[in-house]
């Protein structure tokens, strides 16, 4: 089961098939990062102290609300009441922050997100007593894990291999030589791309690759696009990778990703570019123009990359083995 537990009807069903089928083998397979911030916790909470009152707040509204999440404590209340004078300011400065257009997301988007966040995190915690095991997206997950699941195993992390034979004959085929950015345009990613653009302008190359073209949410494969795509992390303190990222830019966008960061947390990593500069648009001119040489780099990352997968994913592959009843193993996803 993957971990989105924001269903109240997933969590009844999952409850009563474990109620009902006390032998059977529950797997979650967690994808978001647990993070306490500000004596508070949520997926994915990397804000200040204004984002952590608002947490602080709904932390105590859902579980009031919610009755397959766990019940609030006094430390959730006392937290609360803690916070609760930031709350109005928390209000006001997004509006402000709004009304400059500091922020491109709205108030109101903004507190979805932190709600939708912490609703899922909130969801695992009271679900993950019926799991009998975790696997990860990313080793980091685990890091927070023993907060609110000590004693649930974790059988590691999965690495989808790449189809090297499929990318070879299909990465940057019909693509400009250019960049591409995909997903959220957050605050942070916007001046990442304000200083790609600025690296391109003064280095001579924006009639070659032109500014960092911005893809919309919905732009279908088949429409123009870029052979590179950038990958910087959603915020300044964001602390992990993103593998998912990386491996769709290979199979689902057919370009080759170039990342900001190394965070050297999942071998798919290696499998990407990293931006250091002018040194690195020489490079990216050099692979577009020269196809061989494009092959014989991008083979060489992948193959590298699957073989680490491999290790990776037998190892799951033989854990679950050890805990299916009679062999044999079934799959149950929640979306």
């Amino acid at each position: 089961m993957i971990d989105e537990f924001t269903s109240i009807i997933s969590n009844h069903d999952l409850k009563v098939f474990k109620s009902a089928n006390p032998g059977a083998v529950v797997v979650i397979v967690l994808t978001e990062f647990i993070e306490k911030r500000w004596f508070v916790r949520s997926f994915n909470f990397f804000g200040g102290l204004l984002d952590a009152a608002v947490i602080a707040s709904m932390n105590v509204y859902f579980r009031m609300q919610r009755r397959d999440f766990r019940r609030s404590t006094a430390r959730d209340w006392c937290t609360a009441l803690l916070f609760a004078p930031l709350l109005p300011i928390h209000y006001v400065v997004g509006l402000l922050a709004e009304a400059s257009k500091r922020q491109r997301r709205s108030l109101t988007g903004r507190l979805h997100r932190l709600a939708y966040w912490l609703m899922r995190y909130q969801g695992l915690e009271a679900m993950a007593p019926y799991a009998d095991a975790a696997i990860l997206s990313h080793p980091m997950i685990e890091r927070n894990l023993q907060s609110i699941a000590p004693t649930l195993p974790v059988f590691g992390t999965i690495c989808p291999e790449i189809d090297l034979g499929k990318v070879t004959r299909t990465v940057c085929v019909g693509k400009a030589l250019g960049i591409e950015i995909t997903g959220s345009i957050t605050s942070y990613r916007q001046r990442i791309i304000k200083k790609l653009d600025t690296c391109i302008v003064l280095s001579g190359l924006n009639r070659v690759f032109g500014r960092c073209e911005v893809i919309p949410f919905g732009q279908g494969v088949g429409d123009r696009r870029c052979a590179y795509s950038l990958h910087p992390p959603q915020t300044k303190k964001w602390r992990y990778s993103s593998p998912t990222r990386i491996y769709g830019a290979y199979t689902r966008d057919h370009n080759i990703p170039v990342l900001t960061r190394n965070f050297c947390q999942h071998p798919i990593e290696k499998a990407a570019l990293v931006f250091r500069g002018p040194e690195t648009l020489i490079e990216m001119h050099s692979y577009f123009y020269d196809r061989p040489r494009l092959l014989d780099e991008i083979r060489r990352r992948i193959e590298d990359y699957n073989a680490a997968a491999r290790t990776a994913n037998d190892a799951i592959v033989e854990a679950l083995v050890s805990i299916a009843p009679d062999g044999e193993m079934k799959c149950m996803v929640s979306a």
